[in-house]
């Protein structure tokens, strides 16, 4: 049976049994494309559930990583299968994040013009695994300029992009921080460059990101603004102590 390329298919197609409807996650799918894909997942014998989450993870891999449909046509459905494996599997750089894994006490330092003394604050912070060991997750706990401050982070390696990952929002802004860098394992380092919106200079800033692990009870995390001819400012540092 010949089946058009630029189809578009129902979720009907895609999962026998469910009714007519309008789900934009398979919205724009090609047919041939999720044709292959249903052949995948029919050759592997997984269950429904599990196959509408392939399907789902596949259609996003497409359109939120800039996939082609002309490349997937080209591909045998064991190979597609194997790429969304690859492109999903925690490994070896997921693994040199353990370390970070805990609750600990912090000590912040946050300098707020260079060569003045710091303001120094108290705080905890529980850092914990997300996502079957993919992604971990930190809550931190504290103040900031003698008033509570709350911030939650995500840090991940993105096997597609082949480097680290990184959010970051809290109780003292409504944006976001999104970084990305590497992992230097001479020094024990995870390096990261991230952008964020600073509401006082009313512009985008870059700031240069780095978090060492002295050992598996002591971490620290630095953070320098990025002025625009390169220079680098230090703003803040904060040191965690393991209490669990």
């Amino acid at each position: 049976m010949a089946i058009a390329s630029n189809a578009i298919i129902s979720p009907t197609t895609i999962l026998p049994g469910k009714r007519n409807g309008d789900d934009p996650i398979f919205r724009g799918i090609s047919s041939r494309a999720v044709y292959i894909l249903n052949v995948a997942v029919s050759r592997l014998s997984i269950g429904r559930k599990f196959m509408k989450r392939i399907l789902i993870s596949a259609a996003f891999i497409v359109f939120a990583t800039g996939c082609s449909h002309s490349r997937m046509m080209n591909m045998t459905p064991e190979q597609m299968m194997a790429k969304v494996k690859e492109a999903s599997a925690p490994g070896e750089q997921h693994a040199m994040l353990k370390p970070l894994v805990g609750k600990w006490k912090t000590t912040s330092k946050s300098w707020m013009e260079p060569g003045k003394d710091p303001m120094i604050d108290k705080g905890t912070a529980t850092h914990q695994w997300m996502y079957g060991k993919r992604f971990v997750k930190e809550d931190f706990n504290g103040k900031w300029m003698k008033q509570p401050f709350h911030g939650m982070g995500l840090v991940g390696y993105d096997n597609t992009k082949k480097s680290y990952v990184s959010s970051w929002v809290d109780s003292v802004s409504t944006g976001m921080m999104v970084g990305e860098g590497n992992f230097d394992k001479d020094h024990n380092k995870l390096d990261m460059t991230a952008e964020y919106y600073c509401p006082i200079s009313g512009g985008m800033r870059k700031a240069h990101m780095v978090t060492t692990i002295l050992n598996n009870n002591e971490h620290t995390f630095e953070m320098y603004d990025i002025g625009s001819h390169g220079k680098e400012t230090k703003m803040m540092e904060i040191t965690y102590k393991r209490i669990g």
